[in-house]
C-alpha cells in the first residue's frame, strides 16, 4: 500500500505532470493514451500555516521548471477514462507495471528556462528564482506563512530568447482554509461511498480562490480519483455519492487544499501558475489516509 500511495501522492504534491510526458491525459472526457511530450512549464508558490499542540507554524516554498519535449515520445499505453459530474472530475486509469510503464524512445525532454523569475506581494520577502547553468531552478523555502487570503501576488519572468519568453501574471492569494468536517479519526478518515460527503471549512483573511478536494483509491489494476473544486467563499460543499461510488472500497487518500491557478501561452509553451495552500484541520493538515466504505 505504501508504494501505491507514494505514487498517488505525486499527482497531488508536485506538478511534474506539467513537465513530463503525460501518459494519462484528459483532453476529451474519453479514453486517452501516451503521446508527444509538451512544451510546458510551471511556477508554484505553496503557503502553509498549521497549529499543532497549541503552536502555530508556517512555511512557504517557491518552485519553477520548464521543458521542451518537442519530438520526444513515450511508448507504451496508459489509458485513462475521464468524466465530469457536478463540481468533480473523475479519472480512472489503468496501472502500468512497477517499472513505471512507458519507455522514452526519443531521448529526454530538454530543460529550458524563462530567465530570472520575480515573485512579489503579500508578506513575501524579496523572492527571485534564477536558473543555473543547466536551465534548472533551485526552489526557495522558509519557515514562515506569507499570506492569509486575498492579497495581490505578482509573478514576472524576464524571459529567455532561446527558451521561454517574458511573462507576467497578477494573481490573488487563496484563503488559508481550516476544514471542520468530515471528522478525522486518529490515523484516517472514513468515507462511506453510498452517502453524499459533506464538507465545511472556515477561511482566514478574505475568502478567496477555490477549495479542491482530492480523493484517490488504490486499486490493483486501475486507480480512480476524484478532484472536486468549490469557491472558498461558500465555506461548505457536497460531493455526491454518485462520484464517491466510482472509487473502489478500501484504503486510499483524502486531501484538501485552497488554490488559485492561471495558464499562459508563452512563445509556444503552456505555463501553469499556481498559488496553493494545503488546508488545515484540528491538530494538523487536512491530508489523510482514507477508508472508502
Amino acid at each position: 500500500m505504501q508504494n501505491k500511495l507514494r505514487v498517488l501522492s505525486v499527482g497531488i504534491f508536485f506538478f511534474a505532470g506539467a513537465l513530463g510526458a503525460v501518459a494519462c491525459s484528459s483532453s476529451d472526457d474519453k479514453k486517452s493514451t501516451s503521446g508527444e511530450n509538451p512544451k510546458a512549464g510551471y511556477v508554484t508558490l505553496t503557503n502553509t500555516k498549521l497549529t499543532v499542540g497549541g503552536t502555530t507554524v508556517g512555511n512557504y516554498t517557491v518552485a519553477a521548471g520548464f521543458i521542451d519535449g518537442s519530438g520526444t515520445k513515450m511508448s507504451g499505453e496508459q489509458a485513462c477514462e475521464t468524466s465530469k459530474e457536478a463540481s468533480c472530475e473523475i479519472k480512472i486509469c489503468e496501472l502500468q507495471g512497477q517499472d513505471g510503464g512507458a519507455d522514452n524512445d526519443a531521448g529526454l525532454p530538454k530543460i529550458v528556462h524563462a530567465g530570472v523569475i520575480d515573485i512579489t506581494g503579500a508578506q513575501l520577502p524579496v523572492t527571485k528564482l534564477s536558473p543555473d547553468s543547466s536551465g534548472s531552478y533551485k526552489s526557495i523555502a522558509d519557515r514562515k506563512s506569507v499570506w492569509t487570503g486575498g492579497e495581490d501576488i505578482k509573478i514576472h519572468a524576464a524571459g529567455n530568447p532561446s527558451g521561454v519568453g517574458e511573462f507576467t501574471a497578477n494573481m490573488k492569494a487563496p484563503s488559508l482554509v481550516k476544514v471542520a468536517g468530515p471528522a478525522w479519526g486518529a490515523t484516517s478518515v472514513k468515507i462511506p461511498r453510498s452517502k453524499d460527503l459533506d464538507l465545511t471549512w472556515s477561511a482566514e483573511g478574505t475568502a478567496s480562490g477555490q477549495v479542491k478536494v482530492i480523493l484517490m483509491d488504490q486499486g490493483k489494476s486501475k486507480v480512480a480519483s476524484a478532484e472536486c473544486s468549490f469557491p472558498a467563499t461558500e465555506k461548505k460543499a457536497k460531493i455526491p455519492s454518485s462520484v464517491l461510488g466510482k472509487l473502489q472500497a478500501g484504503q486510499g487518500l483524502f486531501y484538501v487544499r485552497a488554490y488559485e491557478e492561471a495558464t499562459q501561452a508563452v512563445s509556444g509553451y503552456e505555463v501553469k501558475l499556481t498559488l496553493t495552500a494545503p488546508a488545515a484541520r484540528e491538530g494538523g493538515q487536512a491530508t489523510s489516509v482514507a477508508i472508502f466504505e
